[in-house]
């Protein structure tokens, strides 16, 4: 079997949000905010890893789409009302104790998405290269499901046939490579992909190889950060229960429990 090449690099967008008739959306990544800005990161390398700032919650696949979720839930609630959103938004991020809000209804709920992106307890200052290698592994992940998601891979699960597993782990081999192609970021990568690759040797089950994807997916940073604090991971966590349970619930509701992270 081939070895599966590198993930291709998403482009960049620019930061935007946009109301349509019956959706709201975000365009692109919020940049950080003051507060986020005020974790202090080592930027020179004379005085050694260079740092930056790593979410436990990722962007992409957690906080925005729950703030999609929820202010698009308000927009409908509220009569498809840009201003009605707004005023709401405003009025929880004031009794948060944030200031200098925009007047431009537009203009604030940008700045209610860069609060929720950073928000200073789902962001760790860490080692720049186990960030950016955390990052890159993440596509590997994307790649093996891509790689699995196939009828045939999903009646193995479904019944419980265990004959292909010896495939499914050759498979991830070629997939979490691990080779000196790179620096710092490259000898990091590898040494997820070799934590990962002795979860996926583990694995029994097609069923079971599958659940851990999505749970290394969804948790990489917990699993493979060094620095990530427990306190921070336990209110991750709670956070996502929450943001579940009140999924189905009216949008004040559901906009409550996604400040709970800010």
């Amino acid at each position: 079997m081939a070895r599966i090449g590198k993930p291709k690099k998403a482009q960049k967008k620019k930061f935007q949000i946009k109301f349509d008739n019956n959706r709201f959306e975000i365009v692109g990544r919020s940049p950080f905010g003051s507060r986020a800005t005020k974790i202090a990161v080592n930027q020179n390398k004379a005085k050694g890893h260079v740092e930056d700032r790593r979410h436990i919650l990722h962007y992409d696949e957690v906080l925005k789409p729950a703030i999609e979720r929820v202010v698009g839930k308000l927009f409908i609630d509220h009569g498809r009302s840009v201003s009605a959103v707004a005023r709401i938004v405003r009025r929880r991020m004031e009794a948060s104790g944030i200031k200098r809000l925009p007047k431009n209804d537009n203009k604030l709920i940008e700045r209610f998405v860069t609060e929720i992106n950073s928000a200073p307890d789902n962001l760790v200052p860490d080692r720049a290269d186990t960030n950016k290698a955390i990052e890159v592994v993440r596509g590997y992940v994307r790649k093996y499901i891509k790689q699995l998601s196939t009828e045939a891979f999903s009646d193995d699960c479904r019944g419980d046939n265990r004959s292909r597993m010896d495939a499914y782990k050759k498979m991830a081999g070629n997939i979490f490579i691990q080779d000196s192609s790179g620096g710092d970021i490259t000898a990091e990568r590898n040494r997820i992909h070799g934590e990962i690759a002795k979860m996926v040797d583990g694995c029994e089950a097609p069923a079971q190889l599958w659940c851990l994807l999505h749970e290394i997916m969804h948790s990489v940073t917990f699993d493979f950060s060094p620095k990530i604090v427990r306190d921070n991971t336990v209110k991750a966590l709670e956070w996502q229960r929450e943001m579940l349970l009140v999924e189905d619930g009216p949008g004040e509701q559901q906009l409550d429990v996604l400040m709970k992270i800010i």
